[in-house]
């Protein structure tokens, strides 16, 4: 498994939500989590097309914060820290290694949830960074989207694992013009996450970008496939730990 080098401390985390049980199981981005001060404030995106869209598939707001009040401060990075292990629990270190952050045991709690993205099975939310406001280098976690659909699961995927992974820009896409396509020896993976399509155009046409296959878990029918992306000046490739 991949482990991050270079550990950035966000300013911006998007909460994504997916619908649990709906026929639309598009994730879409419905709030901010924003430092503020010495706390941090989530703000609900009600002017984005994304907000709307979720409410059309069934969003009725974070359970703890009434999404018809648009900012919310009280206690809304201890609710969230309740969906990672707490530091005191014997399988921390596990967590950390799991999201490749074992140099970093001292990452804040609004790193923590960036860049493990938080998940809890069922409720359909997850957060991560806006690495649009932070400046390369960096590196991170994403799951190809779409992976069940394509050509990953006609071939042995544990030879995946550690394969580059070619980015291949879609503007003709159909959905998506900001669509971009995860590729292996030429076979279609899947897409990188659309909540971070747009960023990943911005960042291939000024930055070097580097993906590897890092783990796959979930079930044959329904794989989870990690990718470990670099985005930042030329490097070699990283390595991988057992």
């Amino acid at each position: 498994m991949y482990q991050i080098t270079r550990l950035v401390e966000p300013s911006k985390l998007r909460l994504i939500w997916q619908s649990a049980n709906g026929p639309d199981r598009t994730k879409y981005v419905v709030a901010e989590l924003v430092r503020a001060g010495t706390g941090v404030a989530l703000y609900y995106n009600y002017n984005s097309s994304d907000f709307a869209k979720a409410m059309a598939a069934g969003f009725k707001g974070h359970p703890a914060f009434d999404f018809r009040t648009a900012v919310h401060h009280d206690n809304v990075l201890p609710i969230f820290m309740k969906r990672v292990p707490p530091r005191s629990r014997s399988d921390f270190r596990q967590f950390l290694f799991k999201h490749g952050l074992s140099s970093f045991p001292g990452a804040s709690d609004f790193a923590l949830l960036g860049y493990s993205g938080a998940r809890l099975p069922g409720d359909g939310f997850s957060l991560e960074i806006d690495f649009l406001l932070e400046a390369p280098p960096f590196q991170y976690f994403f799951e190809i989207s779409g992976f069940r659909y394509y050509q990953g699961m006609h071939v042995q995927m544990n030879d995946l694992i550690g394969q580059q992974v070619f980015l291949l820009p879609e503007p003709a896409n159909p959905y998506d013009p900001n669509a971009i396509q995860l590729t292996v020896s030429n076979l279609l993976l899947g897409y990188v996450p659309r909540t971070q399509a747009a960023e990943f155009k911005t960042w291939l046409n000024y930055a070097s970008v580097g993906a590897w296959i890092d783990r796959i878990e979930g079930t044959p029918l329904r794989p989870q496939v990690s990718v470990f992306t670099m985005i930042g000046p030329p490097s070699s490739p990283p390595l991988a730990l057992s």
